[in-house]
């Protein structure tokens, strides 16, 4: 266990593994199976944590640890883009335990699995659910603006900046808001509603001067100014 608080994953694995082979019915809390898995998961050996966990998972007992493997499983299909074999995953947490301490994240990354699958229309349904189920859930922030990046690609751009506003306003202090800001940007210029594009740039440059989307921002305004200039350039005639 000192091995494992102190985060040396593979001196602590080495322990663990020694006492499955040796004690394969040891109990502890948390189990030495889920400690074994999350060891391999924090090396990024997710082909070892697998088995750990699946056979954590099929223990016929109930515990917070098995359903904590359950959502390792998912998390692991998610990162290796399995997006199928996630939303299975993480969709069987939920049903078997609606009310564990991992039903938001679990809600949030069937959420992405789905806008990963470009399945916009069901990620904004996702996401809108763990709004709707836990309005105060540290994901809400996050989940609003992939819902607006979901209305975004599904060239529902007005809708996208009713979402991003949200962000903007009721979550102002977020990591979140200035991509919302910039995602207004888009979308305003999508719309082609120049002068609000514009006024929006001006307010992006004033609220975050320093945000790496700065450049961004300036690049698209500095663009749309050229090719207005390029518009309003008269046409030379070509003398016969």
């Amino acid at each position: 266990m000192v091995f494992f608080k102190k985060q040396e994953w593979k001196e602590a694995n080495r322990y663990f593994l020694k006492l499955l082979e040796a004690f394969p019915d040891f109990q502890s809390s948390p189990s030495v199976i889920l400690m074994a898995g999350q060891c391999f998961l924090n090396q990024g050996d997710h082909s070892r944590a697998k088995p750990l966990l699946e056979r954590l998972v099929s223990f016929p007992e109930e515990s917070g640890d098995k359903v904590k493997g359950l959502f390792l499983l998912g998390w692991i299909a998610y990162r290796e883009e399995r997006f199928d074999d996630a939303l299975a995953e993480f969709q069987r947490l939920l049903q078997r335990y609606p009310s564990s301490p991992y039903r938001d994240d679990a809600q949030y990354w069937v959420a992405w699995s789905h806008f990963r699958k470009k399945n916009f229309h069901k990620a904004v349904d996702e996401f809108q659910r763990l709004i709707q189920v836990n309005p105060a859930s540290p994901w809400v922030s996050s989940s609003l603006l992939k819902m607006g990046d979901a209305y975004y690609n599904l060239k529902r751009y007005g809708s996208a900046v009713q979402t991003y506003q949200r962000v903007v306003k009721e979550h102002s202090k977020t990591k979140e808001a200035p991509e919302a800001d910039f995602g207004i940007l888009l979308s305003l210029l999508q719309e082609k509603k120049y002068d609000a594009f514009i006024a929006q740039g001006e307010v992006f440059l004033k609220r975050y001067p320093q945000h790496a989307l700065a450049s961004r921002v300036l690049m698209q305004v500095g663009e749309y100014y050229q090719q207005a200039q390029a518009r309003r350039r008269p046409s030379k005639c070509i003398a016969i």
